[in-house]
């Protein structure tokens, strides 16, 4: 290997750049040996996981084949009578209509799905007494698409939020997501199927509070990547 030692403000770094990434969820090992003036020898070992998925260059689409000027998200909300366990396996099935049919008010979408040009802040409860996340950040709170206007619930309530994204170099990427109950994120030529690679989920049987998820992935390659968001809620509190 060839390490570079870097000198920042005062501190001294010992920098080393892969040929490669490491494989996601393998764990490494990094030995480092040095010696003082009176030849003293000492050695440090330490181990990493690296975190996260890394994303084939191949799931990017030809950068000509997007129109730039259609910013934002395509969403498609789906609600039921039948109860949701929190779980992402039926939402699955929710969404592609076995668990009963969709009961969200689609009056105001096309064909059953809505576009949001701005930013995702949904909350089943917009009264602005909420704290959570976006809210916090100067943000609106908005109505789930789908949500009846009347209601203040969106109980058994689903939500299918698709996007092309932009990674304009390469690298390690953090996002998160902040949600009461469950989600997952995916990334590919077709983030919908069910196979394509997961990058950041919270899929726990009985849902949780308003809290973030944290999760890393590399791009290796600059492009545009279709992204999918799949949101669910139980019961209660719904952001």
């Amino acid at each position: 290997i060839s390490p570079v030692i870097v000198h920042t403000n005062g501190v001294t770094a010992i920098v080393y750049t892969p040929s490669s990434p490491f494989p996601a969820g393998s764990t490494n090992r990094v030995v480092l040996v040095y010696a003082d003036t009176a030849a003293y020898y000492q050695t440090n070992t330490f181990s990493f996981t690296v975190a996260g998925s890394i994303v084939p260059a191949s799931f990017a689409v030809p950068s000509g084949s997007v129109d730039r000027t259609q910013v934002g998200f395509r969403i498609r909300p789906y609600e039921t009578t039948n109860a949701q366990p929190n779980t992402i396996a039926w939402t699955e099935l929710q969404m592609a209509g076995a668990e009963g049919p969709n009961i969200a008010d689609l009056s105001l979408g096309n064909n059953g799905w809505f576009t949001n040009d701005s930013v995702i802040n949904y909350d089943e409860n917009i009264s602005g007494l909420d704290g959570h996340f976006n809210y916090d950040m100067g943000y609106t709170d908005q109505n789930f698409p789908g949500q009846d206007p009347t209601l203040t619930t969106f109980d058994n309530g689903s939500e299918e939020i698709l996007a092309l994204v932009e990674f304009p170099v390469a690298g390690t990427y953090t996002m998160g997501v902040n949600s009461d109950d469950g989600f997952r994120v995916t990334i590919g030529p077709e983030p919908r199927d069910q196979t394509a690679m997961m990058l950041g989920q919270f899929d726990v049987p009985g849902g949780r509070g308003a809290a973030d998820t944290i999760f890393q992935f590399y791009i290796g390659q600059p492009g545009i990547y279709p992204m999918r968001l799949l949101y669910e809620n139980g019961a209660g509190g719904a952001n």
